[in-house]
């Protein structure tokens, strides 16, 4: 099994993963866990892969401004890409990737 079937398999059963630092805390139905010694065997990939979505989901809420000025720590510019990382055109013409979105403020 691949870490995304893994994942996929425990969450079809009604198990639950949550990422804590480099720790992957789950709860799984009895009938589930057998996959527990796959999720141990490819950890690494599974954190890889919960990490990633964890990413995307604080990304989300930047979607809607698209295009729009957004506020960044380099300064003023305009949002053009949200992905795992956000890319920002800075008024200056730079463009700049950013992988926290803590640090994307929009702005009218």
């Amino acid at each position: 099994m691949s870490a995304s079937e893994i994942i996929e398999a425990v969450l079809a059963a009604g198990g639950v993963l949550v990422l804590k630092g480099s720790r992957i805390h789950y709860q799984v139905p009895s009938q589930a866990a057998p996959l527990l010694n796959e999720l141990r065997r490819h950890k690494p990939d599974v954190l890889y892969l919960l990490r990633q979505d964890e990413r995307r989901k604080a990304c989300c809420h930047l979607l809607p401004f698209l295009g729009k000025r957004v506020w960044s720590q380099a300064g003023p510019g305009k949002l053009l890409l949200v992905e795992d990382y956000i890319t920002v055109a800075l008024e200056d013409g730079t463009k700049m990737r950013l992988y926290d979105p803590t640090t994307v403020i929009p702005y009218a």
